[in-house]
């Protein structure tokens, strides 16, 4: 009796939402965003197109779903020491950027955010306020942390060379395209610098982090000390404005606020002539907040927004 041959059936791996999207990522990993088309995508889970809408709503659901896998990669700020916490979670940041390029201009593009990028941002910001940062400045810190980290990823990005060999003999060759007496800072910075053992571009992200920590830092402390300073408002300072240059005049510090922000401080040491009109914070000084002071006592307060 002959028996009938049966086909070999081939096992298919089912596609889920998370395979779509770690398919997407591989595809924009190693062919560029602009590779990642829903019908690459489903060639490459190697299944028809159509077949993908069962899992993800449209391309732009996948992106949503790609950018909340990066920032599941990077480090949650979960210190007491926030200085240390914002370092650990820039240097995760960068790496994750370096492993994905494509996210650069897309972490923070999304209007559907997931639940790992929504935790990350409040994991920061609770940092930040549980060291003392002001909510002003908790932002300020922030945006400058993120554009910094954004900006030198994409800078990296975008260099023609990867290790240090590469770096001194890009600039090895272009040191022989130009006269070298014409551009002698340039040629300086690659003989003295770039062409030292260890060199590497990488290098410098650590070096331009402490720079912002530090200013941070002083900013913090400051606000603190304002924080501690007794404070009026301008509605009360202008009834009572003789007494408070007074009390300047003694030594002590008072800071002015404005719909309770500080916008300007009456003291001893930081003694600025300011003209009637000139800019305090989001106001304009009055004539009657001026009046009796000579302009003497009158300085913009550096909460914040530094000192004017």
């Amino acid at each position: 009796m002959r028996i009938a041959a049966r086909k070999k059936s081939t096992f298919r791996v089912p596609v889920t939402r998370e395979r779509a999207l770690g398919a997407a990522i591989h595809l924009a990993d190693t062919k560029g965003l602009d590779a990642l088309t829903m019908r690459a995508l489903a060639r490459e889970l190697g299944v028809e197109a159509m077949s993908l809408y069962h899992h993800v709503a449209n391309k732009d659901d996948v992106l949503n779903g790609m950018v909340d896998i990066v920032f599941a990669e990077v480090e949650v700020p979960q210190l007491l020491d926030w200085k240390e916490a914002m370092r650990q979670r820039a240097h995760s940041m960068r790496a994750a950027l370096t492993r994905h390029r494509w996210a650069i201009g897309l972490l923070e593009s999304r209007r559907a955010p997931g639940v790992a990028t929504l935790t990350h941002h409040d994991a920061v910001l609770r940092c930040l306020r549980n060291a003392g940062f002001s909510l002003a400045l908790t932002a300020h810190a922030y945006a400058l942390l993120d554009s910094y980290i954004y900006g030198f990823a994409q800078q990296e990005a975008a260099l023609p060379f990867q290790t240090g060999d590469e770096t001194r003999a890009l600039a090895g060759d272009m040191l022989g395209t130009f006269p070298q007496s014409a551009y002698p800072h340039l040629v300086e910075l690659a003989v003295k610098h770039v062409f030292k053992p260890g060199y590497a571009f990488a290098n410098e992200f650590g070096f331009g982090l402490e720079l912002i920590l530090d200013g941070l830092a002083r900013r913090r402390r400051r606000g603190a000390a304002v924080k501690a300073m007794k404070q009026v408002s301008i509605q009360t300072l202008k009834s009572g404005l003789s007494a408070a240059v007074a009390e300047a005049q003694a030594g002590h510090t008072i800071v002015i606020t404005r719909h309770n922000t500080p916008v300007a401080q009456i003291g001893p040491t930081a003694t600025v002539h300011v003209h009637h009109g000139t800019r305090v914070g989001g106001g304009r000084i009055r004539p009657a907040l001026k009046r009796g002071t000579n302009g003497r006592y009158l300085a913009v307060l550096l909460d914040d927004r530094g000192t004017r």
